[in-house]
């Protein structure tokens, strides 16, 4: 009998381990993550860069900062996760450069939407992210050479400030729904305030597409 109560006691003592187990992986799946049904989501323009069509069952709408490492992390995920769902999964940049800790977010983001004024945007993006440590505004010409840009037109641009406006626009959409950092980003209703891993957007992606 003592033999049986203790099978049963480890026994029960395995199951409330994997609950346990189980418990603190739904946590950092979901850790920085909210999801709520009437969410007020950004806006998407035809401005607004765009990765796909913009009637993807999936939408990821990222406040982004080019200096920002945790964006920088993130970004090889998204193209990853884009080529894996094609047609059901389309991601938006907003621009949400941190410019009182990151002194080139600012000029990094008129770089990439100069880009997008001769239709490379993530051309720019990929560079910008690959390049990030490099930053400066010597920098910027040089990869709008190597991505294939009219560079006189795109130094023009960002002399000019022409961007500046939009990437503003950007900005107080951002504070207005009470983006406070980066990344920060939709995925449909939910609200990601923190690097998730592959591994966890997929799962979130998975429930989207189930519905």
């Amino acid at each position: 009998m003592a033999a049986m109560e203790k099978k049963k006691f480890f026994l029960n003592a395995l199951i409330y381990f994997a609950l346990f187990t189980l418990i603190i992986f739904a946590v950092s799946v979901f850790r920085g993550c909210q999801k709520n049904d009437t969410v007020i989501r950004p806006e998407v323009s035809g401005k607004d860069p765009r990765l796909g069509e913009k009637n993807a069952k999936v939408t990821i709408i990222e406040f982004g900062d080019f200096q920002c490492p945790y964006c920088d992390e993130l970004a090889p995920i998204f193209k990853k996760l884009k080529d894996e769902y094609k047609e059901q999964l389309t991601i938006v940049w907003k621009d949400f450069p941190l410019t009182t800790v990151h002194e080139e977010a600012l000029s990094a983001a008129q770089a990439a939407r100069c880009s997008q004024k001769q239709g490379k945007f993530w051309e720019m993006h990929d560079e910008l992210f690959a390049n990030q440590s490099l930053l400066s505004a010597e920098l910027y010409p040089k990869l709008s050479a190597k991505i294939g840009l009219n560079t006189d037109q795109f130094i023009d641009c960002l002399n000019n400030g022409e961007t500046l406006s939009l990437i503003q626009k950007n900005v107080n959409e951002g504070v207005a729904l009470g983006v406070d950092g980066t990344p920060y980003f939709y995925l449909n209703n939910y609200v990601i305030t923190e690097l998730m891993s592959e591994e966890s957007l997929k799962a979130l992606i998975t429930t989207e597409l189930a519905k």
